[in-house]
């Protein structure tokens, strides 16, 4: 199979999340929660699927990369946003995927990058199953079986869950986005010290003429005077100052 076939199947996969993410309301509304819960299993698997692919194919991409952070986070706020129709806690998770979402703009338009780190693809994961858990919870023949309370409780468990893997992962990336832009302005800063120092060295210094340069050779005093400094820099004295 050809590399170009193999990216096709990773992006198709990557891209059914998308559709996914489409399609979550209408499926939940029209064919009940059960329909919405396994839609969101399989979904949330394909994230694992395809990222195992891709690397196992060597067939990584920009474009691949891209396609994936949007699938994740549309298929997340379309189904997080369906719960909390029946479960307002459920915008808990969905506001802190925007503040993940808001970091990594600010960091990209500042020219940081934040990788994707094990507690973002964690809290994947626990996004995954509260969504479909919660999507179960609300089904007929489950919510019968059990009392308002419990049904209650289970919800906002999942949701809260959800809510704490979000957090942590804002937080992970909030430190890792303050940490770079703090060494990049520090390198900044080193750079433009640097420069500022070499320039005001150039506009002190002053090439010394043959006769000097023969003098300091073979001065004694001047040798031991000037050891120890760069060579390149006995060849220069400094301007007279006006």
């Amino acid at each position: 199979m050809s590399d170009k076939a193999k990216k096709i199947i990773v992006n198709i996969l990557t891209g059914s999340r998308l559709l996914a993410a489409l399609a979550i309301a209408p499926i939940y509304f029209s064919f009940g929660s059960i329909a919405a819960a396994i839609t969101i299993g399989a979904s949330f698997l394909t994230d694992f699927i395809d990222g195992k692919l891709a690397r196992g194919w060597h067939v990584e991409s920009f474009l691949g990369s891209l396609l994936d952070s949007v699938s994740d986070k549309a298929l997340a706020a379309s189904s997080l946003i369906t719960l909390s129709l029946v479960n307002p806690l459920f915008l808990i998770p969905l506001l802190l995927e925007v503040g993940i979402l808001t970091t990594n703009v600010i960091a990209a338009k500042s020219g940081e990058n934040i990788q994707s780190n094990m507690l973002g693809k964690i809290k994947e994961w626990f996004l995954g199953l509260g969504a479909a858990s919660g999507f179960a919870l609300t089904a007929p023949n489950i919510a019968e079986k059990l009392t308002e309370t419990t049904q209650t409780t289970y919800l906002n468990t999942a949701a809260l869950t959800s809510a704490i893997a979000c957090g942590a992962t804002l937080a992970s990336y909030c430190a890792s986005y303050y940490s770079a832009h703090k060494d990049r302005l520090e390198s900044l800063q080193i750079e433009q010290n640097l420069a500022d120092i070499k320039s005001q060295k150039e506009a002190l210094r002053k090439l010394k003429t043959r006769p000097e340069i023969l003098h300091d050779l073979i001065d004694t005093e001047f040798y031991h005077t000037h050891k120890n400094d760069p060579i390149l820099s006995l060849l220069y004295k400094e301007k007279p100052q006006n």
